[in-house]
């Protein structure tokens, strides 16, 4: 079965995989840029391929309005001289957006890129004028190495590992390439070209190590998956915190406002009967004051989310919710999930209360500042999301 699935969900994908990783001037994707980048396409097969037209590795000039943090200056060992040199950072865009483009469709990774690289990726082509959302467009899709290898160390912990970085559970991409004896060049680090060597290489050793949960993990990259499995009554999300497995049991209750890949769901750990009888107004506080009884969870992220009724994967995340229940956070068997879901899903009432209650939120958020703000607010590039 495990051979079997793993060939299934591989046949599901694109061809072609594209890893890549920037390095930027900070942490903003809104006001800092990318000065450099990086990126290798290859296959299936997971070879490290360095021929001129599979990899593409730019450095760019920094915008006159932009100013480095220190600490983005020590991390990659640039040097403030450094900075002038190359072409500017939107001729650098435009470039990798039409490398991008010619070798779509794709499969894109990034290790920390649902997070980071995405963001930047998408935020510095609507600066420079071009499409945005690359990686989501003309068959191509997007997945997080980093995700992928945390799902596995939670899902099979006895072949994938985390690392440690300064005493603590860490998943850095050089902590778990050592941690799982993939050798990397460290001198390197937070140089473009040698993080992407070391993701298609740890890559590698996550798909030998454990095929069937690693596809199981990359089969969350597939928005119509994540979308199967918000259907089912019962969700589970597995995510990290803290370097440790941390599992939600969920349902979905309606399309979250102006976002077609994103749902409003309900923490099944409360009692659901204490949002069941409120009105809008009260509903609405709560979301406005991010109560965690209430998530958003998007298709479209690579989040790991998994119907309770998924062979193996399911039995494995239910008994992470053991392990993690407590006085504040006891645990609830599937039978009792299933009984709070059906509850809250046989109530048309409170999801149209619910989805009024996050308009009405979503209206109240205040104007872009900046343009450099506007990609996912208004605009005509901003409305081209075909993801």
């Amino acid at each position: 079965m495990f051979r079997s699935y793993f060939h299934k969900v591989l046949s599901r994908s694109p061809k072609s995989l594209v890893f890549y990783d920037i390095e930027t001037s900070g942490l903003d994707p809104c006001f800092d840029q990318i000065l450099q980048v990086a990126a290798m396409r290859t296959d299936w097969t997971l070879a490290d391929s360095r021929s001129p037209s599979e990899h593409i590795h730019m450095r760019a000039r920094r915008h006159p309005w932009v100013v480095p943090t220190p600490e983005a200056l020590l991390t990659t060992g640039v040097s403030p001289q450094e900075l002038e040199r190359g072409p500017s950072g939107h001729r650098v865009m435009f470039l990798l957006h039409e490398q991008l483009g010619a070798w779509a469709p794709a499969l894109h990774l990034a290790y920390n890129g649902a997070r980071f690289d995405e963001l930047f990726l998408s935020q510095s082509f609507y600066r420079a004028a071009l499409p945005p959302y690359l990686t989501q467009m003309n068959g191509s899709t997007r997945a997080d190495v980093m995700r992928i290898a945390q799902a596995l160390n939670a899902l099979d912990p006895a072949n994938v590992r985390a690392g440690i970085h300064e005493g603590r559970l860490s998943f850095r991409l050089g902590a778990v390439c050592d941690a799982n004896d993939v050798g990397i060049d460290h001198e390197n680090a937070h140089d473009a070209l040698a993080d992407v060597l070391a993701t298609v290489a740890l890559t590698r050793r996550l798909a030998e190590a454990s095929p069937f949960f690693f596809a199981a993990a990359l089969s969350r990259a597939d928005k119509e998956a994540v979308r199967k499995a918000l259907h089912a009554p019962v969700a589970l999300r597995l995510r990290t915190v803290r370097g440790e497995p941390d599992v939600v049991a969920f349902c979905s209750v309606c399309s979250a406002p102006s976002n077609a890949n994103a749902k409003l769901c309900v923490d099944l750990e409360f009692d659901p009967d204490d949002v069941l009888r409120e009105e809008e107004d009260a509903l609405a506080t709560r979301l406005q004051a991010k109560d965690k009884r209430f998530l958003t969870v998007r298709s479209n992220a690579h989040e790991m989310i998994f119907s309770a009724d998924e062979p193996v994967i399911a039995d494995r995340l239910m008994a992470i919710l053991v392990l993690n229940q407590s006085v504040e956070h006891p645990y609830l068997p599937l039978e009792a999930l299933h009984r709070r879901a059906l509850r809250i899903r046989g109530d048309a009432a409170f999801a149209l209360r619910l989805s009024r209650a996050a308009e009405r939120v979503r209206a109240a958020w205040p104007a872009p500042a900046s343009p450099d703000e506007a990609l996912y607010s208004r605009g005509p590039l901003a409305r081209s999301d075909n993801a």
